[in-house]
């Protein structure tokens, strides 16, 4: 219980209204869900990430627990041509 409100915690760098996850039950279900499937460090890393994908092209809006369980993909397809779009140093 107490990750799950510290998780909510993080949203409110993308989110000024994140006080009210707290006490919204789908809000948390999807916290809960994604922290039994991808491991508690692994939500937080991705909830801190978030701050950086604001406002940059092509990058999926996530402000929610809701939104970043449903728009997964979309963030790690985003993350992935991020990477592959990074100039390549040839070294001689």
């Amino acid at each position: 219980m107490d990750n799950i409100n510290s998780l909510i915690g993080l949203f409110k760098d993308v989110n000024p209204s994140y006080k009210r996850l707290y006490s919204n039950k789908t809000q948390r279900k999807a916290l809960e869900r994604m922290v039994k499937e991808h491991g508690e460090v692994k939500v937080e890393n991705m909830i801190k990430y978030l701050p950086k994908t604001i406002g940059e092209k092509f990058a999926p809006i996530i402000t929610t627990p809701l939104t970043l369980e449903s728009k997964l993909g979309n963030l790690v397809a985003y993350i992935q041509r991020q990477k592959n779009s990074q100039p390549k140093t040839l070294i001689i």
